[in-house]
């Protein structure tokens, strides 16, 4: 595993920066024709758009060494926090994952990437 590129914890507002940018870019995730990018034509599209959000929120989070572009194609960051608003979670998270899931929500639902109903189907489904 790589250092960690992105401070999501110092800088919140990324979330919403980043579902935001997602919905200008692209549509909300409950148009999307695949489950982990918005269409299989858009493949390289949304791949570019990840590492070029990547590499933004890493030049903001200062982090030093600057990161390399190995490093910044191959970071998985930006599309963990999305699949924390758009997959199913396990029903036993720890207090950090809890935290991330609910935040990642939140800013999802916020700038209209989900919409509350998924959010809802997803809550239901950590209650069980």
């Amino acid at each position: 595993m790589g250092r960690h590129l992105i401070n999501w914890k110092k800088h919140p507002e990324f979330r919403r920066e980043l579902y935001r940018a997602i919905v200008h870019k692209f549509i909300p995730y409950h148009e999307w024709e695949c489950e982990s990018r918005p269409s299989r034509k858009d493949r390289e599209k949304y791949d570019l758009f990840i590492e070029d959000m990547t590499r933004y929120f890493a030049s903001k989070s200062r982090i030093t060494p600057t990161p390399t572009k190995e490093e910044l194609k191959n970071s998985l960051s930006v599309q963990q926090q999305i699949d924390w608003a758009t997959t199913k979670q396990k029903p036993k998270m720890t207090k950090y994952q809890t935290k991330t899931y609910l935040l990642n929500i939140a800013a999802a639902i916020e700038e209209g990437f989900i919409s509350n109903v998924l959010c809802q189907v997803q809550l239901k489904e950590l209650d069980r």
